[in-house]
């Protein structure tokens, strides 16, 4: 929900009120993907804090093996809330939505959107920095010293 969301019901008084329990009904099938979405984000974000380790000093091989997968959990994901959300699309498609729903199911496939093109754009730049960089090795230090 956004702020925006939040606005918008506080204007709409006593008919906001059954427009609210209205869009509730159809809302309640959104909120797992509102859920997925957000999880998306989340997961994309970490992806990107560990990504920007790469080339440094925790460069490590176990670091990379983080990222991949964690690459491979997000693309699974990914593709689960594609799925979702066309079988959303077709089992509703047919069906009368009010504009409120038709709005929540647009900003929901939007959202989506901008998390699978900001995963693709860090997952390029993890890719480059992975072949540009070697990571360190951590059992050299030990063996430095014997």
């Amino acid at each position: 929900m956004s702020f925006a969301d939040v606005r918008g019901s506080a204007r709409g008084g006593p008919a906001g009120g059954s427009g609210a329990r209205g869009a509730g009904a159809s809302s309640g099938e959104l909120v797992p993907l509102q859920r997925d979405i957000f999880q998306a984000t989340t997961a994309v974000a970490g992806f990107k804090r560990l990504a920007e380790r790469l080339g440094t000093a925790k460069d490590t091989a176990a670091l990379r093996e983080n990222i991949d997968a964690q690459r491979r959990e997000i693309s699974a994901n990914a593709a689960a809330t594609k799925d979702s959300l066309k079988a959303l699309a077709s089992a509703s498609g047919a069906v009368g939505l009010s504009r409120a729903d038709k709005v929540a199911r647009a900003k929901l496939v939007a959202d989506f959107q901008s998390v699978l093109k900001e995963f693709e754009r860090a997952s390029a730049r993890a890719a480059a920095a992975a072949q540009s960089y070697a990571p360190r090795e951590e059992p050299t230090r030990a063996s430095a010293g014997a």
